[in-house]
């Protein structure tokens, strides 16, 4: 094939083993938190920190007259050694530490890349994984509370609207902020301390290779968080629905539950014959679709559904089919009293039937569990 005698290097894309020193930190840092293949050995403290300080104490020892092949033998048995340590032959652990000796091999090439193996878990995977920790979850969500308490207080049920799209835009915002202050401080603690080390056993880093190191922290740290983040705001709708519904003293589920194969929600309310009024906060319709949505009546009778209500933040993305065919297997849409698309479906001859404004939730609700 072409691609084959193709230099991929005239492409602008570089191989494993093209990689210098510190280029291969960004896939040390990805191996070594990987779950799913490696064992996630990096959320591991205790192994980590033998595994730096045994790889550093031999590097620092090795005789400079010894040759590389040489060098290498001891520092790959030590390393050998300290990973395989009290980890049980033949468990699941174990495969998972083999296949990740195995993958390392293609870095581990000369001395010096078990040097910058041994720093990177001591000066950036360990401090990376402590400020991943202190990424909000759930914090923001009691500033959140006061906040919302204050806007029911004054406005009732007129506030809905509001509450529900700025909690979301302010749980969003504070946690953001404070994972910017994280890697900032991450980032500046990792200069100083990496240039110490450094200065110690193999003399300063150059810009390149610091600017390497800083990229590679930032894309893993971006990773890592993103992950939480999703996490993070489906939580936050989750918690402003049951935040409403405890302050109008309505009694739920509590939390997302599979009320069938075909339909989950993120609350639920009975009414009094014990029939489900499932509840669906979402910024869009769009990301729940298929969860939310079933033709099947008989699964709605069978599970005892009476309403799924959909409370949207972003309804951009509604239109006369799809709130027509939702609406027509008991879904109904609550949408900012201002909201342009609410204006265009109250009043059709079809759509009135399921689309309310936010500030009837509460006496649509009540008015439902009878």
């Amino acid at each position: 094939m072409m691609m084959d005698s193709m230099n991929l290097k005239d492409t602008g894309f570089k191989t494993n083993d093209e990689l210098q020193y510190w280029d291969k930190c960004y896939w040390y840092l990805r191996f070594l938190i990987d779950t799913n293949r490696f064992g996630a050995l990096g959320k591991n403290i205790s192994k980590c920190k033998f595994l730096y300080e045994n790889i550093l104490t031999a590097y620092k020892l090795l005789n400079k007259e010894e040759s590389s092949e040489d060098k290498i033998k001891v520092l790959d048995s030590i390393f050998y050694d300290t990973l395989f340590d009290k980890v049980k032959n033949d468990s699941k652990k174990f495969h998972a530490y083999v296949y990740l000796y195995d993958n390392l091999q293609v870095f581990l090439v000369d001395p010096k890349d078990y040097f910058v193996l041994a720093l990177t878990i001591k000066e950036l995977l360990l401090p990376t994984n402590e400020a991943i920790q202190n990424v909000p979850s759930n914090e923001c969500v009691a500033f959140a509370k006061l906040y919302g308490k204050a806007i029911l207080d004054s406005k009732n049920e007129k506030g809905l609207s509001n509450l529900i799209r700025e909690w979301d835009i302010f749980t969003e915002t504070i946690a953001l902020n404070r994972e910017r202050d994280l890697i900032v401080n991450l980032i500046s603690s990792i200069r100083g301390r990496l240039q110490l080390e450094l200065g110690q056993a193999e003399g300063s880093l150059n810009d390149h290779d610091m600017d390497v190191i800083i990229s590679a922290i930032s894309q893993e740290f971006e990773r890592r968080t993103g992950q939480k983040r999703k996490q993070r705001a489906g939580n936050d709708l989750e918690s402003v629905t049951q935040f409403i519904f405890d302050y109008f003293k309505i009694k739920t589920g509590g939390g997302p539950e599979h009320i069938s194969t075909g339909l989950e929600v993120d609350n639920w309310i009975k009414d009094k014959n014990g029939y489900y009024i499932g509840i669906s906060l979402k910024r869009t319709l769009r990301e729940r679709w298929k969860q939310t949505y079933t033709t099947d009546t008989s699964i709605l009778d069978r599970n005892r559904i009476k309403y799924v209500i959909h409370i949207i933040n972003n309804d951009i993305d509604l239109s006369d089919a799809k709130l027509s065919e939702l609406g027509s297997y008991r879904h109904l849409f609550f949408l900012a009293d201002d909201s342009k698309v609410l204006e265009k479906y109250k009043n059709h001859i079809v759509t009135s039937k399921y689309v309310f404004p936010m500030s009837q939730l509460i006496v649509k609700i009540k008015e439902f569990m009878q």
